[in-house]
């Protein structure tokens, strides 16, 4: 049966230890549905009765346990734990493979519709792109439709948050192309509306603006190294030339901040190599000077901003997840938090859930190559990390790229093992 928590705080006299004040919580059993609890510094945590939290219980306190205390995710307790009874930490929560369907050749890159009723992929050596439906319970079709793209590697897609166009950049050896395609209610890619040459062979990423205007349509910022570019998107899908460009070596990946409107504009952050800077794109998409920068793990590949729109977390090729903080200016603090992750970290293959917490938090996903699996991090409303993953799920190919679904109930992984090519849905409802 799940159990609720119920906190009580009182302030007493804690003169033996380390502080002569402080705040007591006291853990007592009843009935709750809570996931997590995170207890701030200087708390004691004494446990009165047997108590069950579903997931993770973080403290910079002490815990005193005169019950049996049971966590299904982490526990994290960086003052002194007093454990009289017993303490239960269940398994980390394994995601279930609810469907599969092959793709073309090399899938790179995945995304979600905003509906969610369908997701793109590209399959760089195809080369193409091509949409599935996927329906309530998660099951994926057969490829409902295919569209190829100009330059002979499909890099990376994206869908616009109309809902109606899709929009890829490719390479190859005569250079780099954007390209926009309008997508029907049932899937149906049709052919090109407009392309931009890009003046650079090498593309890494691509994102929309979260937010489209019915008159003036929307934006979308790519990186091809060693620029970050932007470009307006007209509501019939005629892509505009180049609006902002500013230099940055090693451009990896962008993302928008989830704030940014048309009516007031907003942030973007760019990961460049080892480190992370933002930019500022006002409401006609002009691009300004970096704002700020920080150090970051050595060749960080991904980065997405979270739901609560002042974390950034970004993930590297060297097995390592990483939050920053930015203040209303869009400036970088120094690293939050930092974790090692199960193995390497492709490109493109980071994404929060939708399902942000004012209080608790939140949680992302990452792809990991050589260990062919996904792992799921929690995030607390300050960025602290916890020590560990909270979800993995095995994808049984090497994952290129993975999106979380609108609701947050599904998880779509891109996978390419041997000449094997597919995508997966899992299930994330736990989180």
């Amino acid at each position: 049966m799940l159990k609720k928590m119920l906190l009580k705080f009182v302030i007493f006299s804690l003169s033996s230890l380390f502080f002569m004040y402080g705040l007591e919580a006291t853990l007592v059993q009843t009935d709750f549905i809570s996931p997590s609890k995170t207890v701030g510094d200087g708390t004691l945590i004494t446990l009165t009765q047997n108590v069950t939290i579903n997931k993770n219980l973080t403290t910079t306190g002490n815990i005193i346990d005169e019950g049996t205390l049971s966590v299904g995710g982490t526990l994290d307790v960086t003052g002194d734990a007093n454990l009289n009874g017993k303490v239960s930490i269940k398994p980390l929560t394994a995601l279930t493979k609810i469907s599969q369907a092959a793709t073309g050749a090399l899938p790179t890159s995945v995304t979600f519709s905003p509906s969610g009723n369908f997701v793109v992929v590209t399959n760089s050596s195809a080369p193409n792109i091509q949409t599935f439906s996927v329906d309530a319970s998660g099951n994926l079709s057969s490829v409902i439709s295919s569209q190829n793209t100009t330059r002979g590697y499909a890099k990376k897609v994206a869908w616009s948050p109309s809902g109606n166009f899709i929009a890829v950049v490719s390479q190859d050896g005569s250079g780099s192309l954007i390209q926009i395609f309008s997508v029907d209610g049932v899937g149906n890619i049709s052919s090109q509306i407009s392309s931009q040459a890009l003046t650079t062979t090498q593309v890494y990423d691509i994102a929309w603006a979260p937010t489209w205007s019915l008159v003036s349509g929307g934006f979308i910022a790519i990186t091809d190294q060693p620029y970050v570019k932007t470009f307006s998107v007209d509501t019939s899908g005629n892509l505009s030339t180049v609006i902002g460009s500013q230099p940055s070596s090693g451009q990896k990946a962008v993302s928008w901040a989830p704030s940014w409107s048309p009516t007031t504009g907003g942030f973007i952050a760019v990961i460049n190599g080892s480190s992370i800077a933002t930019y500022s794109v006002d409401i006609s998409g002009n691009l300004s000077s970096t704002i700020s920068s920080q150090p970051a793990a050595p060749n960080a590949l991904s980065i997405a901003w979270a739901p609560q729109d002042n974390l950034i977390a970004i993930s590297s090729y060297y097995a390592t997840v990483q939050i920053f903080d930015t203040d209303s200016s869009g400036v970088l603090s120094s690293i939050i938090s930092s974790q090692p992750s199960r193995g390497t970290n492709m490109s493109n293959s980071l994404a929060w859930s939708p399902n942000w917490s004012i209080t608790l938090g939140g949680f992302f996903a990452i792809a990991n190559g050589p260990t062919n699996s996904v792992q799921i991090f929690s995030a607390d409303t300050l960025g602290n990390l916890s020590r560990s993953e909270v979800g993995y799920a095995n994808t049984y190919g090497t994952p290129q790229s993975l999106s979380w679904s609108p609701v947050g109930d599904f998880i779509i992984v891109a996978n390419a093992y041997g000449s094997s090519y597919n995508i997966q849905i899992f299930s994330a409802t736990e989180f």
